[in-house]
């Protein structure tokens, strides 16, 4: 999803769910300090779906390329959900570290398939 609260922009925010087909989207207390609002004020959203193009970045492509060649194609042959969902989970790792394990559950997965 993508869109705002408030004056905040959100992209690749994901709705949350909570039962019986309700969704949540849940609100960090960064984005809530820059709108300067706490929890339970109201607030003015819009969302909507996020079409923009799934780009690998080169960190990617190499330690997908460097583990097996056929690793990018089975990444190519997921679905658009799962695919940014996994680039998604990359990108918003806080250091190095994780990101390179999330990097490696990613390369885990595709080899069990």
């Amino acid at each position: 999803m993508k869109g705002s609260i408030d004056d905040y922009a959100l992209t690749h925010y994901k709705l949350m769910p909570m039962g019986e087909g309700k969704l949540f989207l849940p609100v960090k207390a960064a984005i809530r300090k820059f709108i300067k609002k706490k929890e339970g004020d109201h607030v003015y959203i819009t969302l909507e779906f996020d079409e923009s193009p799934i780009v690998l970045t080169q960190e990617i492509i190499s330690c997908l390329s460097e583990e097996s060649l056929e690793l990018i194609s089975k990444f190519n042959e997921l679905k658009e959900g799962e695919k940014k969902g996994w680039i998604d989970r990359i990108h918003s790792a806080k250091n190095d570290p994780i990101k390179a394990k999330r990097i490696v559950e990613l390369i885990e997965s595709l080899l069990k398939n």
